[in-house]
């Protein structure tokens, strides 16, 4: 491009239509944008795969997407660590020390777990770990020893 005195250009052509390729639905443009954790699975897997072609880093958006699947899965372990405490503490239909006790633990286990899974959110965000890790890795610690002390009060009491 050639510049007079200015910097303006010298030479500019006209013409009567273009066409812009862009890879995103018009209804986009119009729509309020959501945050990772409004959208759904599908539509979080969608805009990862077109920033990734764009070449940007998605790691952020990686450890939602799995966190996704993950949280759920959180009740069910906890579901089960609560089975293997109240087989553990409670005695009988009458034990409510054991009951209370074993309340008491579980709540202080998902107050933990919270500090966990945002510890673990934000090393996964920052490429620390990798993103599954960061979004899976407080349900495995809580899981393995959950599920076999569930295991070994079922079998050896």
């Amino acid at each position: 491009i050639e510049l007079d005195e200015e910097g303006f250009p010298k030479y500019t052509s006209s013409f009567d239509s273009t066409q812009i390729h862009v890879e995103r639905s018009v209804q986009s443009f119009y729509t309020r944008k959501k945050t990772p954790r409004e959208m759904d699975s599908t539509e979080l897997k969608e805009k990862i795969e077109v920033l990734q072609k764009g070449g940007l880093s998605t790691r952020s958006l990686m450890v939602e997407y799995y966190m996704k699947l993950s949280v759920p899965v959180a009740c069910l372990i906890f579901g089960i660590i609560g089975s293997a405490l109240c087989i553990r503490f409670v005695r009988s239909g009458k034990d409510w020390w054991g009951v209370i006790s074993s309340i008491i633990m579980v709540v202080l286990l998902v107050g933990f777990y919270f500090f966990l899974m945002a510890l673990f959110r934000s090393l996964g965000k920052k490429g620390i770990v990798l993103p599954v890790f960061g979004a899976w890795l407080p349900n495995i610690i809580y899981g393995i020893p959950g599920l076999g002390a569930l295991l070994h009060d079922c079998y050896y009491r």
